[in-house]
């Protein structure tokens, strides 16, 4: 499976609110179905709880790793680098 968009399409953001696109660049652990190198695209779940609502207030992130399930927490397990559309 490769990547959907090019990277000269890219900009790099620090911003996560705004990055729609992330690169795993390396993997901490050995856990995970991502490829390093990879650029997958940032989705975000949506809660309707407060308490959740508060901590999540652009959703929370996630991707669709090389299996075709959703993976949170892949960015506490990977470096990245978060990207947004020119």
């Amino acid at each position: 499976m490769t990547s959907l968009i090019d990277k000269s399409q890219l900009q790099v953001t620090e911003d996560e609110s705004e990055a729609q696109y992330v690169e795993i660049v390396e993997k901490l652990f050995p856990v995970g179905d991502f490829t390093e190198g990879k650029i997958y695209e940032i989705r975000r779940m949506h809660y309707k709880t407060s308490t959740t609502m508060n901590n999540f207030m652009n959703g929370e992130q996630y991707i669709i790793d090389d299996l075709g399930q959703e993976c949170y927490g892949f960015d506490m397990m990977c470096k990245t680098q978060m990207y947004k559309v020119k």
